[in-house]
């Protein structure tokens, strides 16, 4: 790991109310190359490094906007931090990367890791100095837009670049007369998790005042496990957060199924999100 000494701040200032940064790591897109270009995942080219930002939570901000641009990118990112004095090392800094796009790994100080930015759509950098009459600060700023949500990951390092953690498989979903489709995939023992995002018109959907049912039923039309609100259901904003614990997928048989999730606010009833639901054989068990 290769740490740049400046002394950098971030720490958010829209998204997940209260959330603040922890740790910050950059890398220009020069030295990445994709891993697996249809799944997302990237990696170093050899001699290539992730650059360690020393940061607080003060005086800087990370902002994530969802509402979709001209071009249907749903998602815009905006990082902003600075730097309290101009050294060599930073003006040089500034002038061989400045115009790279660039990739960002973040950690909370609630522990939630994120990926922001890839080979397709990267951030890019701008900087300004200003100097005189007693100040002296170099403010950076990183923009960028992707159709894809941020994702989590496990940790922070090289491993983030190809390993996106389980909360971070996010699909996205809009308010329509029909119901959306999705496979849903799973190992038999895994904890399975899932987070569906919804939205109106280009806004986060409010689900405080819904409840929501979801089956997973053989195609014989037995029910093999049904999730509720009080049940492996949590509802959150305009999120719903599935997770089916490993002691629950450990009893499910391996085979195709099919689901559908169902919501209720007051007297409308409406299907929301329909597909299969595929238990694919574990190697280690009990």
């Amino acid at each position: 790991m290769n740490e740049l000494d400046l002394p950098l701040t971030l720490g958010y200032s829209k998204g997940p109310a209260g959330l603040k940064l922890a740790r910050l790591q950059i890398v220009p897109r020069s030295q990445l190359s994709w891993r697996d270009q249809a799944k997302g995942l990237m990696e170093l080219k050899e001699g290539g490094r992730l650059i360690e930002v020393d940061v607080t939570t003060n005086s800087s901000s990370f902002s994530e906007d969802s509402t979709p641009d001209a071009n249907g990118l749903a998602y815009a990112y905006d990082f902003n931090f600075s730097l309290k004095k101009v050294r060599g090392e930073t003006l040089y800094f500034i002038h061989r990367h400045l115009r790279q796009g660039w990739v960002v790994i973040f950690q909370t100080v609630a522990g939630d890791c994120r990926l922001v930015g890839s080979l397709e759509f990267p951030l890019l950098m701008r900087a300004a100095a200003q100097m005189g009459g007693g100040v002296n600060v170099t403010t950076f700023r990183l923009t960028g837009l992707s159709p894809n949500l941020a994702p989590f990951v496990d940790s922070m390092g090289e491993t983030a670049l190809y390993s996106f953690s389980k909360k971070g498989i996010m699909t996205n979903l809009s308010s329509s007369a029909t119901a959306a489709y999705v496979e849903f995939e799973s190992r038999r023992g895994d904890t399975f998790y899932r987070r569906l995002a919804f939205t109106k018109k280009g806004l986060d959907e409010s689900l405080e005042d819904s409840s929501f049912k979801m089956q997973i039923r053989k195609y014989s039309g037995a029910v093999l496990l049904e999730l509720t609100k009080d049940n492996y259901l949590l509802i959150e904003g305009n999120l719903i957060q599935i997770e089916i614990p490993a002691d629950i997928m450990k009893d499910l048989p391996v085979g195709e199924y099919q689901f559908d999730l169902q919501q209720t606010k007051g007297a409308q009833v409406k299907t929301r999100l329909e597909g299969t639901f595929i238990i694919t054989p574990d190697i280690t068990h009990d």
